[in-house]
């Protein structure tokens, strides 16, 4: 594993992996169903309008709150306001799936539905 990417996974884990695995650990122990995802999909295009570029894209890889787009199936016009890049066909069923597990998540309480 490159020295990037080893300190790349070091710092998700301090910062974010941990942190969310704490809470849903209690949670689970006290009988509370609970979930968590990880997103690891490098997204095609910027998210954000300061995220416009390949080089940026692959600097950034699968990061966090790179899956807002696909949350929301926001696939088109990116980076907004006025983009011109388009998520592709593997990242619109990403997309699909993200959302009917959200959504079930929201009206079931579980996020792979009843």
């Amino acid at each position: 594993m490159p020295v990037y990417d080893a300190v790349a996974e070091i710092y998700s884990l301090v910062a974010y992996i941990c942190p969310a695995r704490r809470p849903l650990r209690v949670t689970v122990e006290h009988g509370v169903p609970g979930w968590t995802y990880r997103f690891k999909h490098q997204p095609t295009c910027g998210w954000s309008p300061s995220i416009d570029s390949q080089q940026t894209l692959d600097i950034l890889g699968a990061t966090h709150t790179s899956e807002m787009p696909f949350v929301f199936s926001h696939l088109r016009v990116l980076p907004p306001p006025n983009g011109s890049c388009e998520m592709n066909a593997d990242e619109q069923r990403i997309s699909s799936a993200l959302v009917n597990a959200w959504t079930s998540m929201a009206t079931q309480g579980n996020p792979g539905g009843p």
